[in-house]
């Protein structure tokens, strides 16, 4: 996988607060990948969690060309599933950004499946993620003006604006519990767990657990215990409002934990709680919150219907409808 390529060749540029801002055809950026079998979850499509470490990866590699900072993502709006791709066949990924908000910038990211043989392509994935910024000391940084000329980039620019109006007045998560349920309910809402300790391979440019590698495990998790409720194999069709509450640094443990808040007909939607721990030491801080929606698919290939999960307690009632107002809004915007 080579560097994110566009207008600018690949260059990483030289920009400086002051300097001339960059016109939207200069801050794009594509990658090929080719999908190999150890890339391929048990149904043998790319595995979800492989796409967004590539998804993060472009993303934050593009804001780096156009800008000469470090960066990092803060935030992912929305990652939706719309296909899969196939050992052996190639995964285009197309970044653009959109809007620059002084030291923050939106980037959208589509994901194609193409395959070499027949010259067939297809609509994989497609991403909305807002990436900081950070000078050498680590505080975010002004990044280049994004400025757009062509209608598409205009209204991309417009909706950009839109969607921070919409994140910067969610209201705040339901808070994590890093103490564990009672086993019975546990069970019921499929708990699962795991702590990695964080390694050098999978740090971002500020030196820390990239933004990727937390939603790939995130996702590995969620999906047992999406499959554990509904019996059946489940696959990821999206992920929804994921805020970066604070960096992982190499070294430290990260530890996450999964259980289902709420079933739909034949979806349901798994929250990942992430928490950072210093290796040494028995602090506790959040790092994230993930939710991710998954389909439960029969030996046919269809959806197959879900039992229902009745929330108990004010917390699971909390969680449950707000993952009801996340689906409304997904599915309301198309």
């Amino acid at each position: 996988m080579g560097p994110a390529t566009g207008s600018e060749g690949g260059r990483r540029a030289v920009w400086r607060e002051g300097a001339r801002d960059l016109p939207a055809a200069a801050c794009r950026g594509e990658r090929m990948v080719v999908v190999w079998p150890r890339d391929l979850n048990t149904y043998h499509s790319v595995f979800g969690g492989y796409v967004m470490q590539r998804v993060d990866a472009l993303a934050t590699a593009l804001a780096a060309d156009v800008s000469g900072l470090r960066c990092v993502t803060a935030h992912l709006d929305r990652l939706t599933f719309t296909a899969g791709i196939g050992a052996f066949q190639r995964m285009r990924l197309t970044a653009w950004a959109t809007r620059t908000f002084r030291t923050s910038m939106e980037v959208q990211v589509d994901v194609q499946g193409e395959d070499s043989a027949s010259g067939r392509t297809w609509q994989t994935a497609h991403a909305t993620l807002t990436v900081v910024g950070l000078d050498d000391g680590g505080r975010p940084a002004p990044l280049p003006q994004v400025v757009p000329s062509t209608p598409r980039e205009w209204e991309d620019h417009r909706l950009a604006a839109e969607r921070r109006e919409k994140r910067l007045a969610l209201p705040d998560p339901v808070p994590a519990e890093f103490g564990a349920p009672p086993a019975a309910r546990a069970d019921a809402l499929c708990l699962e767990s795991t702590s990695r300790v964080v390694p050098a391979a999978h740090a971002a440019e500020n030196g820390q657990a990239s933004a990727g590698w937390i939603l790939a495990l995130a996702d590995e998790l969620a999906a047992i215990s999406a499959s554990r409720h509904a019996g059946v194999p489940t696959v990821t069709v999206a992920v929804d409002q994921v805020a970066f509450r604070r960096p992982v640094p190499i070294g430290d443990i990260l530890t996450l934990r999964s259980y289902l808040t709420c079933t739909f007909r034949t979806s349901l939607e798994v929250r990942v709680d992430a928490f950072w721990r210093p290796r040494y030491g028995r602090a506790v801080e959040t790092v994230a919150h993930c939710a991710f929606t998954f389909v439960a698919v029969g030996a046919d290939g269809r959806p197959v219907p879900l039992t229902g999960l009745v929330p108990q307690g004010e917390r699971e009632e909390a969680l449950a409808r707000v993952a009801w107002e996340r689906r409304r809004e997904r599915l309301g915007a198309g």
